[in-house]
């Protein structure tokens, strides 16, 4: 790419980041990962006075000094910053405000901030995993130099680094491939055994998946839910709950496995510092408390145990992306990666895979799940499916049955902003043919099931003005929602058949009046009537969050090759290797994170094993 075109990419970066500030945001994480550089480089011109015409001169900045606040939109909220200037520099940027995921939007500002300021430019690379905050903190310092009377396009020189890269070699006894549930639960058993470990890590944050995920685990046995109300529940029925929902195509033995151990990974992540909420909820269509929560989503869940991981000898190695497995003798022994412009090449006694899934490689979800291919994926950048990749390399087995972890969303929004947090609020939820088409409170993934059912591609959840209209009012001005006094002139102002939507309305209502929702079994004490204008009609898609499919494993979490032999020394946990857990349908939140859990810690203990 020239610099011209660089440039002109920055500059409509910039005006894109300014109209979502202004209730228009469209970062929805996509089906590939998202490494485009932030920022441009302007092209410079040679001085004509120069008697050496190949001399090159930099522009010097002019500007007013002083302090300015920006406010630009992050991947989450409004992010508050002040920028600070002298003539001719950028001096310092403080965040004020943000509303930005623990832990992987601080890694933006951690590592954007300091290199705009360090190069005084704002051609610096976006933080994988943070593209969307990463632009958002190249934007408002724009906009803050714009205010100092300078010109952006003075901050736009390319940082030469002429260092050349390097081999860089490690050792220890367990390598782990991946830093969220699966990788760190591993990481901190094989210590825990004597091993020692590292952690391999492409993002330049940890917690992969589990970092951005709503924070439940689904299981049965825990002292907290003992502690909490669930009482008559049993390892067997949780078994075969799961079993019912992949329709009987899963491995019994696997479910049965993680349901016996559910508790007990409960127990551990307690034990470790996660805390939860009291109150127990249930997901899924079993109707069983068995799902706890922590107060603050997947960040509750992740942080403690990496913390634990790090404080007992875990080393973790941030950007730095596996792309090959040591093989000597026909064992695994090792891994090659790469950080930068670096090799890292680490020997090892044993290996965890514990990378994610294939949502964020395009080609990867169209071949192995062409529903995943279709839907915006709200899932981690770092799912490229690189961890099936290097196993397949070395004649591991998978399984795929084309399945994913659906779930519905506003498109356009982010994942955690409140307009995105309004499809689980009360309401009646139709197709764009104005009909109901299933409980508006049941599950996300069973939700997902039935929106695709229906065979529309649009949606549309209908509130009256009890809901939170001040954030539906926000969802209106951005155009992610309609507004209309009357059911009739609602349907007609988002284009749904008038009549069908006056009787689905009319019908819900009167269910309300009953008590009982005869058609779709939603919960007595979530059937509210609307019966209050204004009327608001807000647009829901089919969306993904996670993959289905991956390395065949057996029970000592053991990678097997196509014969059903476990590949010396390689061991697999996590969605890298879920695809004898589910089917077509995930079966409850949190089902995941407690295999993730439960066979990560198992793959730690037998990749320590083999080390000693």
């Amino acid at each position: 790419m020239n610099k011209t075109m660089k440039r002109w990419i920055c500059i409509l970066t910039s005006l894109l980041m300014a109209f979502m500030l202004f209730g228009c945001s469209s970062d929805a994480p996509a089906n590939a990962p998202e490494d485009t550089p932030v920022g441009a480089a302007s092209q410079v011109e040679e001085d004509p006075s120069s008697e050496d015409s190949s001399a090159e001169e930099t522009a010097h900045p002019t500007l007013t000094p002083g302090s300015y606040e920006v406010s630009i939109y992050g991947h989450n909220g409004i992010i508050v910053m002040e920028v600070e200037t002298s003539e001719t520099a950028i001096t310092n940027v403080t965040v004020k405000e943000n509303a930005e995921t623990a832990g992987i939007g601080d890694t933006a500002f951690d590592q954007i901030i300091p290199a705009v300021i360090e190069q005084q430019s704002l051609n610096v690379d976006a933080v994988t995993g943070a593209t969307v905050t990463s632009t958002a903190i190249i934007s408002g310092i724009t906009e803050a130099i714009n205010m100092a009377g300078g010109n952006p396009d003075d901050f736009m020189k390319t940082a030469e680094d002429s260092t050349p890269g390097q081999t860089i070699e490690k050792q220890a006894d367990v390598v782990v491939v991946g830093s969220g549930a699966a990788g760190m639960a591993a990481a901190l058993e094989a210590r825990r055994a004597g091993a020692s470990v590292i952690v391999l890590e492409k993002l330049p944050h940890t917690g992969g998946n589990t970092c951005i995920c709503g924070g439940i685990i689904y299981g049965t046995g825990s002292d907290i839910q003992a502690a909490n109300g669930l009482e008559g529940d049993s390892a067997e029925a949780l078994a075969a709950y799961w079993l019912e929902r992949a329709e009987g195509n899963a491995d019994p033995e696997m479910l049965k496995f993680v349901a016996e151990r559910s508790g007990e990974t409960i127990d551990w992540l307690v034990e470790n510092g996660v805390e939860f909420n009291p109150k127990l909820t249930a997901p899924g269509t079993a109707g069983v408390l068995r799902g706890i929560k922590t107060p603050n989503g997947g960040v509750g869940l992740i942080t403690p145990i990496i913390n634990k991981a790090q404080e007992e000898g875990v080393e973790i190695l941030l950007n730095t992306a596996a792309i090959e497995l040591t093989v000597k003798d026909g064992s695994v022994c090792g891994v090659t990666a790469v950080s930068g412009k670096d090799t890292v090449k680490v020997s090892a006694k044993a290996v965890v895979l514990a990378c994610g899934g294939f949502d964020a490689d395009y080609e990867m979800a169209k071949k192995y799940s062409p529903d995943l291919a279709s839907e915006v994926s709200y899932a981690s950048p770092g799912n490229v499916g690189d961890g099936i990749a290097m196993a397949e390399a070395v004649g591991a087995d998978t399984v795929f049955k084309g399945g994913m972890i659906g779930f519905r969303a506003v498109p356009g929004v982010t994942y955690r902003d409140p307009i995105n947090g309004l499809r689980t609020a009360n309401c009646l939820s139709v197709t764009e043919k104005g009909e109901r088409y299933t409980s508006e409170a049941i599950d996300y993934p069973i939700f997902y099931k039935n929106m695709k059912e229906t065979g529309s591609s649009i949606f549309y959840s209908i509130f009256d003005s009890t809901a939170p209209n001040e954030t539906l009012d926000k969802a209106v001005e951005g155009g992610f929602a309609f507004k209309a006094d009357t059911i009739e002139e609602l349907a007609k102002t988002v284009g749904i058949p008038e009549a069908a939507l006056i009787a689905s309305v009319n019908r819900y209502n009167e269910l309300c009046a009953k008590g009982a929702d005869e058609d779709f079994g939603k919960a007595a004490e979530k059937m509210v009537a609307l019966t209050t204008a204004p009327y608001y009609a807000l647009k829901v898609v089919p969306a993904s969050i996670g993959s289905m499919g991956g390395l065949k494993i057996d029970l000592n979490a053991h990678v097997l090759d196509k014969n059903g032999t476990p590949i010396p020394g390689l061991f697999a946990a996590g969605a890298v290797a879920n695809g004898d857990f589910f089917y077509q349908t995930y079966p409850a939140s949190g089902s995941s994170i407690q295999m993730c859990f439960t066979f990560g810690r198992v793959a730690g203990q037998q990749a320590a094993g083999v080390a000693k």
